[in-house]
């Protein structure tokens, strides 16, 4: 008895040095796992919740999930469709798309789910004239040939990223009338290829990057366009970050959004007849100054004023080119301050007060 008693009143002693220690050990980190894990899990919904959106091109009235990208300071954020209108399976995917930039980083991410990019095409290589639309990228889809068809007009396609390379093809091969007859990563490849395809692509459509380097904007089209038109894009994460790369963008140039199907309406209806481009696209963008100006009594005449000297004239015809106020005065080796004073007193003349209802104005005299 006097043992037993003993042995009693020694429990909890053993049980605190061998089976409630060796508990602690092997439970205790379980339950402080599990409660991290529900910790991280409402912190993951609460930081997609915060990001949901709508998407306002695409397809409307779906959620989206926008996500910071510390990466790319111009294009801060990135864009994700959810095809959903469900908030919870939104949420679910949106934290889904994080874990997965977590774990495998932003190429990763790219090249395995869809998101919203900005294209942007200027028109007679100019980017005062620009139209820009909304696609989702296609990074499952792989390339395709599609056959011509009678009276369908070939286009050169140069992009090098391939998700995005994926994806403009689709596009180009959804557009009536139009297809996408040979595809390349450089304007070297093309080059190189020029037998391939010189006869069988009426235009081409060049990634040439940002386009607020001017010179730079020329001398990578310039070799392509000895062979064939081109059209040069750019893309962008957002609708803010086109504007940016816009020559001259901050004074108001004709950058207009359309749907996908009506990114290239400037050249509707002679995409196979690249020498009426010019007067395709100028008809487009003045019938757009129009609608604009439609019963404020501001319409243009006809000719240019005599009231504008021969300067102003240059000045106008320069601007019309998308020049900035420094590239005037180095072609016409005049300062800056003389340029933007000639621009002032243009625009007091026409009654306007920006360079795109400038440029409007002098195209259609």
């Amino acid at each position: 008895m006097q043992i037993c008693t003993a042995a009693w009143f020694l429990l909890p002693t053993i049980l605190n040095h061998f089976a409630y220690d060796n508990l602690i050990a092997v439970d205790m980190p379980g339950r402080k796992q599990s409660l991290k894990s529900k910790s991280d899990s409402e912190a993951s919904l609460a930081l997609a919740r915060s990001r949901l959106t709508r998407s306002r091109y695409v397809t409307p009235e779906d959620f989206a999930v926008r996500i910071p990208n510390p990466d790319a300071p111009q294009d801060s954020s990135v864009l994700f469709p959810l095809n959903t209108i469900d908030e919870s399976v939104a949420l679910e995917r949106a934290v889904n798309i994080s874990q997965d930039l977590e774990k495998h980083g932003w190429n990763w991410v790219f090249q395995n789910h869809p998101r919203e990019i900005i294209v942007g095409f200027a028109w007679n290589q100019n980017p005062a004239f620009a139209t820009y639309t909304t696609l989702v990228t296609r990074p499952e889809r792989a390339h395709e040939v599609i056959p011509a068809t009678e009276n369908s007009t070939g286009v050169l396609l140069i992009v090098p990223n391939a998700v995005l390379r994926q994806t403009m093809e689709a596009w180009v091969n959804s557009l009536p009338g139009i297809h996408c007859a040979f595809v390349f990563e450089s304007i070297e490849e093309s080059l190189n290829n020029l037998p391939e395809w010189q006869n069988q692509a009426t235009f081409a459509l060049c990634d040439c990057g940002l386009w607020g380097v001017p010179e730079r904007f020329s001398r990578i089209v310039d070799a392509l366009s000895q062979h064939v038109p081109v059209v040069p894009m750019t893309f962008a994460n957002l609708s803010e970050t086109i504007f940016l790369q816009m020559t001259g963008s901050c004074y108001g140039y004709m950058l207009r959004r359309t749907l996908p199907a009506d990114a290239l309406e400037p050249i509707r209806g002679v995409e196979a007849q690249p020498e009426a481009w010019g007067d395709s696209i100028r008809r487009y963008y003045v019938s757009l100054w129009h609608n604009n100006h439609a019963g404020t009594g501001h319409q243009p005449e006809s000719g240019i004023p005599k009231e504008f000297t021969p300067r102003e004239t240059e000045i106008l015809q320069a601007i019309s080119e998308g020049l900035l106020n420094k590239e005037i005065a180095a072609r016409l080796k005049i300062s800056a301050n003389t340029v933007r004073n000639h621009i002032a007193k243009i625009f007091q003349k026409i009654g306007i007060g920006t360079r795109a209802e400038a440029v409007a104005w002098y195209l259609n005299r």
